[in-house]
């Protein structure tokens, strides 16, 4: 019995823990199961921000990438909001954003099959307005205060734009979470370039030729705060544009090789639809008969060994780089206006007519001084040209054999003129065999005799060529008859 009580005594006390022991060792368990939660909890929030903050970058760096390829296949870069409509009157971009800048493009090819085959022939299509990037404040009250828009055209899944007319331009939030707050370190912008332009969380700067941009983003993170404050991203990038245009090719113009009196463009000589500016009074005159409607079908064929040989199909719809005879001779003669100098020490003078039974005309009397002013009123003017009615060149073109003001005119037309009664010179025409022989003899007999010298008369025929009497269905050159002066000449486009 004693040696049952010993071995229990020796049991209890020696191979036991006491409750102190098992308060100890259950609070050094505890105690390591904590610290390992917490760490894993740090590592997992550690995780987690980190995930949170390379979401972020990407998103901006996203956003950075798609703008800066645009610069890169863009022609310019437009700084300024004024000049968004420069070249179209129409171009804008959401009222309720603020303009940051705007992407001027080059012609495009909107589908593979513009692009001929073993050749160096396009058939591009030019967009009628730059693309504008804005910040608009923010609807959604989870997201930062203000969003990056695009407004331009929209592409396909292979890269190619939908259509390059203004009224398919969407827009197109480009980045959400923009800063409202400006109170961050700037990118520092070349010497050389524009100063700094900053627009709440947004910064740019560009070059003097509108080619190079250097952008600064800044982000805040609402939903995904760390310690009470908005997860934020602050990243830039870079581009140039890649797109050769007038002043990146020549940025000194050269002399002018047609007359010491021409005036001078960025890039050489001032030249629209092929003829070259030989003086710095000219007058344009542009067709607007029914014949020049975009959905005008033109007769369809050639002159094959001296005969007009019809082709399939019998009419079709003329374009040039993907638009309209009217709608490219608008937007081009706004485009040669918009690269016309406006110094002091180079000055130009002009006039629109526009003509089909009657005339229009910017300004009423005269050649006047082109100016920012003057070219904005003109493109108002172009703006609002209709086409309708039959071809009537010569009120207009009599007004400016005998006006003084007027050097040089350039006729657009895609027609042969309606035979009709009138004077020219103070003389009767009834034809425009007639008329062409006034305007002969009166540049001959007259304005040759003049300080002015003969006007210089140039004429581009539309689709069919009018400048040869064999090289059209009608057997006409009116066009080549008018132009048959010194200096002038007669130019085909097709």
């Amino acid at each position: 019995m004693r040696i049952l009580m010993k071995f229990k005594n020796y049991f209890r006390k020696e191979n036991g823990f006491t409750l102190v022991e098992l308060i100890l060792a259950s609070s050094i368990s505890l105690s390591t199961i904590m610290m390992g939660y917490f760490v894993l909890r740090n590592i997992i929030e550690g995780n987690k921000i980190d995930e949170i903050q390379f979401g972020l970058n990407s998103q901006v760096n996203d956003a950075l990438d798609f703008i800066i390829d645009e610069v890169e296949s863009g022609e310019r870069i437009i700084d300024k909001e004024s000049d968004i409509r420069s070249l179209n009157n129409n171009c804008s971009f959401p009222s309720d954003s603020e303009f940051i800048f705007g992407i001027k493009l080059p012609n495009q090819a909107l589908a593979k099959s513009d692009y001929i085959k073993g050749g160096d022939q396009f058939n591009l299509s030019q967009i009628d307005c730059p693309i504008v990037y804005s910040l608009k404040q923010s609807t959604n009250q989870e997201n930062g205060p203000y969003e990056l828009i695009r407004y331009g055209p929209q592409f396909n899944e292979k890269g190619f734009y939908l259509s390059p007319s203004f009224n398919d331009f969407q827009n197109s939030t480009i980045l959400e979470n923009i800063s409202s707050k400006e109170n961050y370190q700037k990118i520092k912008c070349n010497n050389s370039w524009k100063s700094l332009k900053t627009m709440r969380g947004l910064s740019y700067c560009i070059d003097n030729f509108n080619k190079a941009i250097e952008i600064q983003i800044k982000v805040e993170d609402n939903k995904n705060k760390i310690a009470n404050n908005p997860n934020t991203s602050l990243l830039s990038s870079g581009g140039f544009s890649r797109v050769q245009d007038s002043s990146q090719i020549s940025l000194i113009p050269p002399p002018s090789l047609s007359s010491g009196n021409a005036p001078n463009c960025i890039g050489g000589e001032c030249c629209w639809l092929g003829v070259c500016l030989k003086s710095r009074k000219i007058t344009f005159m542009l067709d607007i008969s029914e014949n020049m409607d975009d959905n005008f079908e033109h007769r369809n064929g050639e002159i094959i060994k001296g005969r007009w040989t019809q082709s399939s199909p019998e009419f079709l719809r003329p374009r040039i780089n993907g638009k309209g005879l009217i709608t490219y001779a608008i937007s081009s003669l706004k485009d040669h206006l918009n690269r016309l100098p406006t110094s002091e020490s180079d000055q130009v003078y002009f006039q629109i007519i526009a003509f089909n039974n009657t005339t229009q005309k910017y300004p009423d009397s005269s050649p006047i001084k082109l100016s920012n002013s003057t070219r904005l009123a003109a493109f108002e003017f172009l703006d609002n040209l209709t086409t309708e009615g039959f071809s009537k060149p010569w009120d207009g073109l009599c007004s400016a054999l005998v006006n003084e003001s007027t050097e040089q005119v350039i006729l657009v037309s895609s027609s042969v003129p309606s035979n009709s009664e009138g004077t020219c010179a103070g003389r009767s025409a009834s034809s425009s065999n007639d008329y062409a022989e006034i305007i002969e003899e009166y540049n001959r007999d007259s304005r040759s005799l003049n300080n002015q010298g003969s006007l210089i008369i140039d004429t581009v025929s539309y689709f069919h060529n009018f400048c040869d009497s064999n090289k059209n269905y009608l057997n006409d050159n009116w066009m080549g008859r008018i132009s048959m002066g010194d200096e002038s000449q007669c130019t085909y486009i097709k």
